[in-house]
């Protein structure tokens, strides 16, 4: 059985190929191909090929109208793919060229492919998401009901795995102005969730995302802030990786603490009903504990002086 990366080197083949209709189906197989292993954010199977040789590819496919010839492929799919051959072509005419049909499908892209393409261009080089345009379509996504169904976790997850742009999208923007601040707790709360449901599934790797100094100073930032638009995303996030973390769980359940103070016990009552959706059994059991006495209490209660995160539990990476 042939695997991906034979389906997408039949593109070397296409300026020797003499017959139009074979040109162009070689060039749909290599596309559909790519954009299938472009949705699973595997690695690209045009990694191992000569840029030189790409560029000969590419401009065999813009003079026949192969580019453009993409509406066969679902819009996510496509998307992806069209940005995985711009990003695999070397600084000239040609990448400039694809550079320019990415944007515009990403500027002008739905919802659901607009997150295809950007999560793409988070786990690569990240350049382009840097634009004014981007950052208000990312802002719009990460507000969208989650029933709608548009997968922004991997997304929000690629933005805080990256050094440079978690600290473009989530550190700076953490003691910015009230929407900056809202939009990288949401950021924070939508990866939190893309790790948990990785890690359900045996991969717990996302987790050491949360454990970069970096992200802890956001974390703590954002935690701590007055307005609950912004502290609310961050508990959510607690609560949901208390499970996979020793650490958070041990706030989680200690943040009733009569010594405590109601900011905090309010903290603490998001996080816990965020758990539930974790884990509901102890989560709905430790919520049933009066938190008016601590010797009531079925955990181990110490105080909590400041809002803080603790991953000290994790893995090391």
């Amino acid at each position: 059985m042939k695997g991906p990366w034979t389906y997408v080197s039949g593109l070397l083949d296409l300026p020797r190929m003499e017959d139009p209709a074979d040109r162009r189906a070689s060039w749909r197989q290599a596309m559909a191909t790519l954009a299938r292993v472009s949705v699973q954010n595997g690695p690209s199977p045009l990694d191992g090929l000569h840029p030189d040789a790409l560029v000969k590819v590419v401009k065999v496919a813009l003079r026949d109208g192969l580019v453009d010839d993409l509406d066969w492929l679902a819009p996510p799919a496509s998307g992806a793919a069209l940005y995985a051959l711009a990003a695999a072509l070397p600084p000239g005419a040609e990448q400039r060229d694809m550079g320019r049909r990415v944007l515009a499908r990403l500027n002008t892209a739905n919802a659901e492919t607009f997150v295809a393409m950007a999560t793409r261009m988070a786990l690569g080089s990240g350049k382009g998401l840097g634009t004014s345009a981007v950052r208000a379509r990312v802002g719009l996504v990460v507000e969208l009901p989650l029933a709608l169904g548009v997968r922004d976790g991997p997304l929000a997850l690629g933005l805080c795995a990256s050094r440079e742009l978690a600290r473009e999208w989530i550190v700076m923007p953490s003691s910015g102005s009230l929407h900056a601040r809202r939009m990288a707790a949401r950021l924070v709360e939508r990866a939190a969730r893309e790790a948990v449901t990785r890690a359900q599934q045996g991969d717990d790797h996302a987790m050491r995302v949360f454990a970069t100094n970096g992200l802890q100073e956001a974390w703590r930032r954002l935690f701590g802030d007055r307005e609950s638009l912004v502290w609310r995303s961050i508990a959510v996030a607690r609560g949901l990786l208390a499970p996979f973390v020793p650490g958070l769980k041990e706030e989680v359940l200690g943040a009733f603490a009569p010594a405590l103070t109601p900011a905090e016990w309010r903290r603490g009552a998001t996080s816990l009903a965020a758990m539930v959706a974790v884990e509901p059994e102890p989560s709905l059991r430790a919520s049933i504990v009066p938190p008016c006495s601590s010797t009531s209490l079925r955990v181990k209660v110490r105080p909590i002086p400041s809002p803080a995160c603790d991953f000290s539990r994790l893995p090391s990476a």
